[in-house]
């Protein structure tokens, strides 16, 4: 597949919108970004397939969906733990008090 000049493709690692400006040959294209920075890209790293587009958004969803609950998890183990230390440390004050 190639692709021809003014054409939007997506860039496959952030699924940015780039238009091609210029088949430089080589399997390589001068793109316009959407922050109209003009960088070189080889063909590997575009594409115009939606299909793929979507199945890649789905999966990067899913990580992020994972991620997050992970994450959440992890803050209430903290939280739970941090509460445990704090009492520990409350008791060891109050029998430090007796002692006195």
């Amino acid at each position: 597949m190639s692709f021809h000049i003014g054409q939007n493709v997506y860039l496959l690692n952030d699924i940015q919108i780039l238009t091609i400006i210029k088949n430089l040959g080589n399997q390589n294209y001068l793109v316009n970004t959407q922050d109209n920075i003009q960088i070189q890209i080889p063909k590997s790293q575009i594409t115009d397939d939606k299909d793929l587009i979507i199945k890649t958004l789905l999966s990067n969803l899913k990580i992020l969906k994972q991620d997050y609950d992970e994450s959440r998890d992890s803050w209430w183990r903290l939280k739970d733990e941090t509460l445990h230390y704090k009492k520990l440390l409350q008791q060891t004050n109050i029998n430090s008090f007796k002692h006195y």
